[in-house]
């Protein structure tokens, strides 16, 4: 599979410093990160709640469709 055609986005805490994904654009030409309240990447609790909040799907109308990676 190959996402070159489609975005990626990294989802992160406000308070992460992203020039540590800048590397990441070379190796996609679509690459862009959005970022959200420190409070929603505390615990897993905090997490869902954050997925299951019409404010995160609400960053995302542009699409039709998403697909969600998370990485332990």
């Amino acid at each position: 599979i190959t996402f070159n055609s489609h975005p990626v986005i990294f989802i992160c805490p406000e308070s992460f410093d992203l020039k540590l994904l800048e590397d990441y654009k070379y190796l996609h030409p679509n690459v862009s990160f959005f970022t959200f309240k420190d409070k929603f990447f505390k615990n897993i609790l905090s997490y869902n709640t954050l997925l299951l909040s019409e404010n995160f799907y609400n960053k995302f109308s542009d699409y039709e469709f998403m697909l969600i990676y998370q990485n332990n």
